[in-house]
């Protein structure tokens, strides 16, 4: 979804919130396909194996969303429903080395302690998503933003980014 908003300029936000939502049902309904239907294929068991894996899940989910993603776009364009008149985003080069350092300060000692197996990934994953969280809020509060936090893309992006940060490290 992130790569059609970015690439493809009659992305409709409601449609990617729609596709992002159903996003884990798509996952859910292609292992559901896989394991009921698709396997009973000697050809289909030859070529992906007796289950569906991570990538092959992925890439479906990658697919069928987009097709989503491009049919509600356009319905939704057509209908007038919140299209995007242009742009706002902004991309600046000189910070984002900054950026990546301070995030990179804030989680290699979750990462350490993890692989050190002082504490479980699970177990860092709490802490390591609120510390990403609050370095978003101190972006936001170092930009001196008129914008208060909640009505701030850098506070979305905190909430995607540690969102993340927990799936990884309680995933791990």
């Amino acid at each position: 979804v992130f790569f059609w908003g970015v690439l493809w300029k009659q992305t409709n936000p409601i449609a990617a919130v729609m596709v992002l939502a159903g996003s884990p049902f798509i996952g859910l309904g292609c292992d559901w396909i896989f394991e009921n239907i698709l396997i009973q294929y000697p050809f289909i068991r030859q070529t992906f194996g007796e289950t569906f894996n991570f990538l092959y899940r992925v890439f479906s989910i990658f697919l069928i969303g987009s097709i989503l993603l491009v049919i509600w776009s356009k319905y939704l364009n057509a209908n007038g429903k919140a299209k995007i008149a242009e742009f706002d985003l902004g991309i600046s080069l000189s910070g984002i080395g900054s950026t990546l350092f301070w995030f990179l300060l804030t989680q290699i000692p979750f990462i350490v302690v993890a692989l050190l197996g002082l504490i479980s990934p699970q177990t860092a994953a709490t802490p390591a998503a609120i510390v990403c969280l609050l370095l978003f809020v101190w972006f936001h509060k170092r930009a001196k933003d008129e914008m208060t936090l909640f009505k701030s893309d850098i506070f979305y992006a905190g909430l995607l980014t540690s969102s993340m940060i927990w799936i990884m490290f309680y995933f791990a």
